[in-house]
């Protein structure tokens, strides 16, 4: 595996710009100014956890149950919204980076890794982990 990402088609890059757009004010009207996103991946599944959210002390903060609008990429390149809640939201976000970026994630012995959304500066980190399974082969002639 490599240890850079796979180049996100551009849609992509769209849905990503839109679903930033949606969250961050929320994110900031609240008082958050850091969510991370854990996600863990194995045995031809994955899934999304641990979404936690944190105040400018650095104090894990409730997220708001609030409304945000959702964006995803569709298979042909479209960009479907909705509106669900912010944790929703931010768990969609973190799957559609994960699949644009890192197809076959959650495969074999999958991945895992956080997302890190950070409110004030607008950036949001990926760091991924790729499980890889080696053997090492001897051949003894007896």
């Amino acid at each position: 595996m490599s240890d850079t990402a796979t180049a996100a088609p551009p849609a992509a890059g769209s849905a990503f710009d839109a679903c930033k757009q949606a969250f961050f004010p929320i994110l900031a009207a609240h008082g958050i100014a850091r969510v991370t996103i854990g996600y863990n991946g194995e045995g031809d599944e994955g899934q999304v956890n641990d979404v936690a959210a944190f105040d400018d002390a650095g104090d894990q903060v409730d997220l708001p149950a609030v409304d945000c609008e959702r964006h995803q990429l569709g298979f042909d390149g479209t960009i479907a919204s909705d509106v669900t809640d912010l944790a929703s939201a931010l768990d969609s976000f973190a799957t559609e980076a994960l699949c644009a970026l890192y197809m076959g994630w959650e495969d074999n012995a999958g991945s895992c890794g956080e997302l890190e959304i950070l409110t004030a500066p607008r950036t949001v980190t990926l760091t991924h982990n790729w499980r890889i399974e080696t053997f090492d082969t001897t051949v003894s002639e007896l």
